[in-house]
């Protein structure tokens, strides 16, 4: 399983995931899951494709993009930069989709 497999379960299922409706909430969660996630592959010495700072270029791309801070985290740019949770939400998996897709492409060294 690598964190693509765990995005695209959540993606699919976020109240599964991530408990309660509320977008907001669900955003919070999920930044601190995708942290966790990163913490358990580093104190566990795994190696996986993605590489681990997977978070880090995503907030790299959100800045890119939209020029938002990222200084209070993925999450906290994207709830500012919109007007209500719901369009974070799905800001964040459009986002993500994009970011995905290119940075697929570059670990497997392909031109973007």
């Amino acid at each position: 399983m690598s964190v693509l497999t765990v995005l695209q379960r959540i993606k699919s299922s976020p109240t599964m995931y991530l408990g309660c409706q509320d977008r907001a909430k669900q955003l919070h969660d999920l930044e601190t899951l995708l942290h966790g996630y990163r913490i358990a592959l580093l104190e566990h010495s795994i190696v996986e494709d993605p590489p681990s700072n997977f978070l880090r270029s995503f907030g790299e791309f959100i800045e890119a993009r939209h020029g938002w801070s990222t200084d209070a985290g993925v999450v906290g740019a994207i709830l500012s930069g919109t007007p209500t949770a719901d369009e974070a939400w799905r800001l964040f998996w459009e986002a993500m989709d994009s970011f995905t897709s290119q940075y697929v492409r570059r670990w497997n060294g392909a031109e973007v």
